[in-house]
C-alpha cells in the first residue's frame, strides 16, 4: 500500500498555484502520491506564508499544506514574467489555481483561453459560487460558505447561536474533491486521442452537498433545523458525556451497538430496554442520562477500556493544549496518504521562497545568465 501511495502519480506534474487552504490542500495531497507538485509564489512569498503569523513570521497553516512539493518562486504579475509562466504551464499535466475571474483572465487562467493555449493540460480552480450563477466572482471563505449553506445554522449548543466550525472543514473537502476531479480527469485522458479537462469546485456547492442529510431528515420529519450541540439527529447515544476526570465521546448508533454498552453498563439487566432506533429516538432524554449517569461513576481511561473491548464506538476528548494531541500517537502515522511525515511537521518551517528556482528553471532549459537576469529584475 505505502509502494502505491508514493509511486500513484509519480509521472504527473502539478502546478499549484492556489493560495490558503483548499487548493494548496488538494496539490498536497497529489504530491502524498507521488505527483511531482511545484508550488509557485512570488519572489518574498505570498500572503498566505504570513497568514495567520506564527512565531517566526511563517504561517503554520501555510506549513501544514507544503508538504512534498518544490518551491519556486515567480511574479506572475508582472508582464514580463508571462512568457516564464507559459513555459513553466507547457511542461505540466495539471495546473491548480483560485483566482477570481478578473485576475484569472489576466493570467491567462480562464478556462476558455487557457485550453486554448494549453490544450494538453487539465485545468481546476476552486471558487466561491459556481461560475455560471448569479453570485460568480463574489469573494468567499470558509466561514463564508460554513453560513450560506445553513451548516452554523446546525452547529453550536442547543438554543444557542449559530457556531462556526473552528475545523475549515469546507476549504478540506472542496481540496479533496478537487484532488478527486484531477484523478478522474487524469484517468479519462488515458484514452488514444486525450483531451484535457477543466473542472470547478464551488465552496458554496461543496457546503450545501455536505448538509444535504441532515435537511432531508429535517424535511422528512417536518421539523426545523436547529443546533443539537453534541447530539446527532439520527441517533441515539451519540453525546460527549462528563467523567470523573474529563469528557468521552460516545456513538452507540446501532441496535448492537447499543445492546453491547448496556452489557457493560448494567450488566446485571435481564433485557436490553429500546432495543430499537425509533424507540431511542423517542427517549432520547432517558437514554442519555443513563449513559451520562454511568460515565459521571468512571475516569475516561476506565471508560474507554470497558468500551473499547465491547467494540462501541468511544473516544476521549483532546484538549487543544494537550501535548497528545501533538505527541508520538500512532494515528498520526496514516495522517499523509504517502510516505507518513512527522506527525509535527506543521511545525517545521517550510522551505523558502523560491529554495528550488536553480534546479526547476535549469530543468526548464533557462541558463545561468537567464536565471541570473530574472533574479535581478525581482521576477523570481
Amino acid at each position: 500500500m505505502q509502494e502505491l501511495r508514493s509511486s500513484a502519480l509519480n509521472s504527473v506534474h502539478v502546478l499549484d498555484l492556489g493560495r490558503y487552504i483548499a487548493v494548496p490542500y488538494a496539490a498536497m495531497l497529489l504530491a502524498d502520491l507521488g505527483a511531482q507538485v511545484v508550488r509557485l509564489e512570488p519572489p518574498g512569498g505570498g500572503p498566505d506564508r504570513r497568514f495567520p503569523p506564527g512565531p517566526d513570521g511563517q504561517s503554520t497553516v501555510f506549513r501544514s499544506f507544503a508538504r512534498g512539493k518544490s518551491m519556486v518562486s515567480l511574479d506572475i504579475q508582472q508582464p514580463e514574467a508571462r512568457n516564464t509562466l507559459e513555459r513553466i504551464i507547457d511542461r505540466m499535466d495539471v495546473v491548480l489555481h483560485n483566482f477570481p475571474s478578473g485576475p484569472a483572465t489576466k493570467l491567462g487562467l480562464e478556462t476558455a483561453q487557457f485550453q486554448a493555449r494549453f490544450p494538453k493540460t487539465h485545468l481546476g480552480r476552486v471558487v466561491g459560487f459556481p461560475s455560471q450563477s448569479a453570485e460568480a466572482g463574489r469573494p468567499m471563505f470558509d466561514s463564508i460558505a460554513q453560513a450560506m449553506s445553513g451548516a452554523m445554522s446546525m452547529t453550536g449548543p442547543q438554543a444557542s447561536r449559530p457556531v462556526r466550525s473552528a475545523v475549515p472543514w469546507v476549504d478540506y473537502a472542496a481540496g479533496s474533491q478537487l484532488a478527486l476531479l484531477v484523478l478522474a480527469s487524469l484517468l479519462a485522458n488515458r484514452d488514444a486521442s486525450p483531451r484535457a479537462q477543466a473542472f470547478e469546485v464551488s465552496l458554496v456547492s461543496v457546503a450545501l452537498s455536505h448538509c444535504v442529510p441532515l435537511v432531508a431528515d429535517a424535511v422528512a420529519h417536518e421539523e426545523q433545523l436547529h443546533p443539537m450541540g453534541n447530539e446527532t439527529p439520527f441517533a441515539v447515544p451519540s453525546n460527549l458525556f462528563d467523567c470523573l476526570d474529563g469528557q468521552v465521546m460516545i456513538s452507540a448508533v446501532t441496535d448492537r451497538q447499543w445492546a453491547d454498552l448496556t452489557s457493560v453498563i448494567s450488566p446485571d439487566a435481564p433485557v436490553v430496554e429500546f432495543p430499537t432506533a425509533a424507540e431511542r429516538l423517542a427517549a432520547r432524554g432517558e437514554v442519555d442520562s443513563r449513559v451520562a449517569q454511568w460515565c459521571a461513576a468512571h475516569t475516561v481511561a476506565d471508560i474507554v477500556t470497558k468500551l473499547e473491548r465491547a467494540m462501541v464506538p468511544c473516544g476521549p476528548l483532546l484538549r487543544p493544549d494537550a501535548a497528545s494531541l501533538m505527541g508520538d500517537r500512532q494515528s498520526w502515522k496514516g495522517a499523509a496518504l504517502g510516505p507518513a511525515p512527522e506527525h509535527n511537521d506543521a511545525l517545521t518551517p517550510a522551505a523558502a521562497p523560491g529554495a528550488d528556482n536553480t534546479g526547476f528553471y535549469t530543468q526548464l532549459g533557462l541558463t545561468p545568465q537567464d536565471i541570473s537576469d530574472l533574479t535581478e529584475k525581482g521576477l523570481i
